[in-house]
Formats: C-alpha cells, sequence, structure tokens
C-alpha cells in the first residue's frame, strides 16, 4: 500500500476562510454528536473542486470505495469542510458520471486531497477517469422551506390561493454569521442542505455557459422553488456560474440535463443529476 505524505501546513487562509473558521465556535469533541459544527463548515466554506469521473458500471463498487479510502473520510484534514458523492440516476442514455463537490477552506488542501486520490482511483482505469475538474470559488447559497411537505398533503380539491407559497432564503457567509443560531434558522426555514450525513438524496450539478448572469441562474433556481433543499452558486476560473443543489422532491428536467467533457469548453454548459452515496466531513 503507499504510504501516506505528510498533511501540508495550513497557515495562510484568507480574510473569508478566515470569518469561516470563526464560525466554527462549538467544541470539536462534540462534532459526532452534534451536527451544528459540521453544518457551519459547509455553509462557510469559501472553496469547493468539482470533479466529474467517467466510470463504467462494473468498476463502480471499486471506485466507490477506493474514492473513499484515499480521500479525507475519517482522517484529520485541517481545512476540508465537507465531501459529497454522487452516482447517476438510473436514466436510460444517461452517462455513467459520478460527481463528486468537495469543500474547502484553502487551496493547498484541496490539491493536497486530490493528489492523494489521484493515483489511487487512477490504478482502476485503463486511461485517466477525471472528464472534468472544476476549481470554485462560493457566491452564495440559497434555502428552501418545508412548503413541499405541505403541497404534498395538501386537498386534491383545494384552491390555488388557498396553497402555501414556496421561498427561497439566500445566506452569503460574511453576511449571516448567526444562521445557525435558533431564531434566525427558523427564519430562514430548512438548513437541512447543510447536514452532513444525509444520503439518497437527489443532487444535481450545473455548469452555466459563460456570459449567463447571477439573476439568470437564480431564476432558474426560483422555478424549481417547491421541490429545492439547497444550493450553493460558485464561479469558476473561466467566470462561469456552477451550482449544486439538493432536492425534496426531484424536478423532472433535471433526470433530461447531460454532461459531458465538451464542457470543458468555456462556450458550452451542461448538467446532470444524481443520488448522493457519500456526504461526510473529516475528523
Amino acid at each position: 500500500m503507499r504510504g501516506r505524505r505528510p498533511l501540508p501546513p495550513v497557515a495562510r487562509f484568507g480574510r473569508q476562510a478566515a470569518l469561516g473558521l470563526a464560525l466554527l465556535t462549538a467544541n470539536a469533541g462534540a462534532r459526532a454528536d452534534q451536527p451544528l459544527p459540521e453544518m457551519r463548515d459547509a455553509f462557510a466554506a469559501p472553496l469547493a473542486v468539482l470533479t466529474v469521473y467517467r466510470v463504467g458500471p462494473n468498476l463502480a463498487p471499486d471506485f466507490t470505495d477506493s474514492f473513499v479510502k484515499a480521500g479525507p473520510f475519517d482522517r484529520m484534514v485541517e481545512g476540508a469542510a465537507n465531501e459529497r458523492l454522487l452516482e447517476p440516476l438510473p436514466v436510460a442514455g444517461q452517462g455513467a458520471f459520478y460527481m463528486s463537490i468537495n469543500r474547502y477552506y484553502a487551496n493547498d488542501v484541496a490539491d493536497f486531497v486530490e493528489d492523494e486520490r489521484a493515483p489511487e482511483t487512477r490504478d482502476l482505469f485503463d486511461a485517466d477517469p477525471v472528464v472534468i475538474k472544476l476549481d470554485l470559488k462560493l457566491v452564495e447559497h440559497f434555502v428552501g422551506d418545508w412548503t413541499w411537505e405541505k403541497l404534498r398533503t395538501a386537498p386534491a380539491d383545494a384552491a390555488v390561493g388557498d396553497l402555501p407559497e414556496a421561498r427561497l432564503t439566500r445566506l452569503v457567509p460574511t453576511e449571516d454569521r448567526d444562521v445557525f443560531s435558533q431564531g434566525d434558522a427558523e427564519k430562514v426555514g430548512s438548513l437541512s442542505f447543510f447536514k452532513i450525513g444525509y444520503v439518497g438524496q437527489v443532487g444535481a450539478v450545473e455548469i452555466f455557459k459563460q456570459g449567463t448572469t447571477i439573476e439568470a441562474v437564480r431564476a432558474e433556481l426560483e422555478k424549481r422553488k417547491n421541490a429545492l433543499s439547497g444550493a450553493s452558486i460558485y464561479k469558476d476560473e473561466n467566470d462561469r456560474h456552477v451550482v449544486y443543489s439538493e432536492y425534496f422532491l426531484a424536478p423532472k428536467e433535471l433526470a433530461e440535463k447531460k454532461l459531458d467533457e465538451a464542457v470543458n469548453n468555456v462556450a458550452s454548459g451542461g448538467g446532470q443529476a444524481g443520488i448522493v452515496i457519500q456526504n461526510y466531513e473529516p475528523k
């Protein structure tokens, strides 16, 4: 088995990252039993890496096992906040792309994790399985509320005006430092989007074409407000908006979205939905 390199020093986080770390005020020893410190980690992390892997069906179990063991799971990795892995939806004709979204506080930590994982996963394949890799910076989050439950249980003959209207709440870590306090949490609706450990829900990655405005991205999310659990909007190095989102109820149009290598052309866009099969934070 290949030896582990020592973890890199994380000496300079920058002002935004420092704010994120300031949010993590709870006792670290309570992390296993109390979700709030972990949720704050995922909420405040200013950086992320999106990686898309081409994985054949026969290699899926080995890939998933190797991906987890070679990453930050169950290891002390300061500056790594949350990692989620999605497998493709069982939709006919959809490409066999696995997708990971990893949230970080420092670029050197992201580079370390990727460097550690790459040889382990690549050994399973004849060619490099990574087809897309984007370094991202957080713009903002949106979280939904629990209106979908009320709509699901509403009488079939209920008038439109009698039905509750869902709302999305915009959150920015530098502006919403107290969002996890009880009073603020009640105001914004569901914060379950940031919970660690939840799996089985539908998530999606969308890469918008260069030139798509933030207003257009927000409008797209607004169309799904009855079903949306939460979404994180990022920007990549080509100034494109990239969205990671999860859903209480998966919109049908997500299953029709496609993602392929052409998205590396900055003029192109694309997306794919999947099932969250891993969702964890390092020790």
